[in-house]
């Protein structure tokens, strides 16, 4: 999906609309799937009956919050809805959404102020949404207040209330209705926007430079197949003290999907790495690098001669992942990546990449997408450029964004877990730019899911592989 400015989402709102879907049907597909997150992370919550407190506004947004209220509790959660508006300030489909709840014999709290505030575990902010601009005020500034001083997961609906002001809503998620806005672009804002979802409203996604990576619906497999049919893959990699990272890898794959996967590394650490992945085959064989569906190489690597990478990937016949140690050996010669026959993903840090195009890390940092697509263009590869809005370009010009993930990711072997799941997607059929969003996108939702269940300084690889959901 692309990104969109508030004024191009109220446009193509009013068009869907004008072309005959009623704007109750469209507030009613964002309510559901905003109760679906809901839902899902509510099962990941370590409360056993986790309490939702909605602070709605007069809006539209205050309406999603309704319909998406009426679905949650529909299927038995606790919900308060706390409106900062007076009833009759409401109106249209907000009004009907309001309507419906009503007639499940709930009663929602108009101008609550004074009401002693519900223990919550979800605190959804559906203040102001998109049409707001300037500094909040009165008492939608004091709910905003209230909101950020309260425990609980923080959630905005479309966007943080107050983005870009001085007193914002400070989100752990956004649940972005239709399209991603482009707000979520500027890195100075990720610490109020958090991770974000996309709801699809079923609105005609407009064409953009850049994409925003949304999940895909994962197929089913089939009821007569075999481990031969989801791929076969391979994770090179591992050295002395560094044996941890190819096991991550290899773990990643495993839970990604991947039919079979082996791990080759030195000889003599077969014996510490066979334990850590007992659903691999782990071996110390280099020369047998064909057969495969896909290849990792580098995780856990150390430092090598640039002759033995180059010879590893040119005997390989099936698409290659380079991360890590595989990436520095090609240090200021990236373009010499392009001469390789087989499809390549490059999984750079900052750091990485800026050794790769021979400039800083902080030259990298300051413009991102400059620096990602110049890789992806010299190498000929699809580059995955790491970070907290983790990019991914192809060698066509294609980009994207993935904005899931959280600060509790930067720590160490997260970035192995992710290219497990990168070469397991690629094993298992998918192009390699497809391969790469998928993977930074599920790599981010695992990462999310373990901040929900235990808390963003427990995030780490181990945990974080307990998640993905290819």
């Amino acid at each position: 999906m692309t990104f969109v400015t508030s004024e191009q989402m109220r446009a193509l709102d009013k068009q869907t609309i004008d072309a005959g879907t009623p704007g109750a049907e469209l507030m009613d597909r964002a309510g559901r799937g905003i109760a679906q997150h809901l839902n899902d992370w509510a099962n990941m919550h370590p409360a056993k009956q986790p309490v939702f407190l909605f602070l709605a506004g007069k809006g539209n947004n205050g309406g999603d919050a309704f319909v998406a209220a009426r679905y949650l509790k529909q299927v038995g959660y606790t919900c308060f809805v706390w409106v900062y508006a007076d009833r009759s300030e409401i109106k249209g489909d907000a009004l009907d959404a309001l309507d419906k709840l009503e007639q499940t014999d709930f009663n929602p709290s108009f101008q609550p102020e004074g009401e002693p505030v519900p223990l919550a575990d979800f605190v959804i902010d559906a203040l102001l949404g998109t049409g707001a601009s300037g500094e909040p005020r009165g008492a939608v500034k004091d709910a905003i207040s209230l909101a950020n001083k309260l425990d609980g997961i923080k959630i905005a609906l479309d966007v943080p209330s107050g983005l870009g002001s001085s007193a914002p809503f400070i989100a752990d998620f956004t649940i972005s209705l239709g399209f991603a806005k482009d707000d979520f672009l500027n890195p100075e804002l990720k610490g109020v926007i958090g991770s974000v979802r996309v709801v699809d409203i079923g609105i005609e996604d407009p064409d953009s430079a850049i994409q925003c990576i949304t999940k895909r619906v994962s197929a089913r497999r089939k009821a007569q197949s075999h481990k031969g049919d989801y791929g076969k893959i391979c994770c090179v990699g591992g050295s002395p003290g560094l044996t941890g990272a190819i096991a991550l890898s290899a773990k990643a794959a495993v839970k990604s999907g991947a039919g079979l996967v082996s791990v080759i590394t030195h000889q003599d650490l077969i014996p510490i790495v066979a334990p850590q992945v007992p659903e691999a085959m782990v071996k110390g064989d280099w020369t047998t690098i064909n057969g495969y569906d896909a290849l990792l190489i580098g995780p856990g690597l150390g430092l090598v001669e640039a002759s033995v990478i180059n010879e590893l990937i040119s005997k390989a016949t099936a698409p290659v992942v380079l991360d890590a140690d595989a990436l520095n050996a090609f240090a200021g010669r990236i373009d010499e990546i392009k001469e390789f026959s087989s499809p390549l993903i490059l999984t750079p840090h900052p750091a990485e990449l800026g050794r790769l195009l021979g400039i800083s890390s902080a030259e990298v940092e300051s413009n991102r997408q400059a620096a990602v697509k110049e890789a992806a263009e010299r190498s000929g590869a699809v580059v995955i450029l790491k970070g907290a809005q983790t990019l991914v370009a192809s060698p066509c010009g294609k980009l994207a964004m993935n904005l899931t993930g959280n600060p509790g990711m930067a720590s160490g072997g997260t970035g192995d877990a992710l290219a497990g799941i990168v070469v397991s997607l690629l094993g298992q059929g998918l192009e390699p730019y497809e391969a790469a969003c998928i993977a930074v996108y599920e790599h981010g939702c695992g990462g999310d899911c373990v901040k929900i269940k235990y808390g963003e300084p427990a995030v780490c690889a181990g945990s974080l592989i307990e998640f993905i959901r290819c």
